[in-house]
Order: C-alpha cells, then structure tokens, then sequence
C-alpha cells in the first residue's frame, strides 16, 4: 500500500524492499507497484554486501536521472 504512496511522491523515487517473505503474490504486487531491488533480511556478510550493492545501484540510477534532467533543462532553456 505505501509503494504507490511513494511514487506519487516522487516517480524517480528508487525503493528497496526488505521482507522476509517468499510470498509469490505479495512479491507480484511489489514489483508491478515499481521497487527497484526486493531482499530478504540480511543473515550473513554475503547478504549484506549484496544489500550495499544494491543501494549503490540505485544512488547511482537515481544520480545518472537527475544529471539527465538537469542536462534537457540547460538544452530547453
């Protein structure tokens, strides 16, 4: 219910989900909503690594939109 909240608040919003669930449903619904990376809640090094790959991953997506924008605004105005 919260991911369609977020994304009205900001579209480019990048949102990792922690669950610790394997419910197919649930994760349909989370991903037709919009998430950028779904995991489940860290239980080793392993895991967290992968956990801080994938939150660089999306400061790098969200900094390579936000240069984009900024570059179609300096070509628009």
């Amino acid at each position: 219910e919260l991911i369609p909240l977020f994304r009205q608040c900001s579209k480019d919003v990048k949102i990792i989900l922690l669950a610790d669930t394997d419910n197919v449903s649930f994760l349909r619904q989370t991903r037709a909503a919009g998430i950028f990376y779904h995991t489940l809640q860290p239980r080793s090094i392993e895991d967290a690594e992968e956990l801080l790959l994938a939150l660089e991953a999306a400061c790098d997506a969200r900094a390579k939109q936000h240069s984009l924008w900024h570059k179609m605004a300096a070509a628009v105005s």
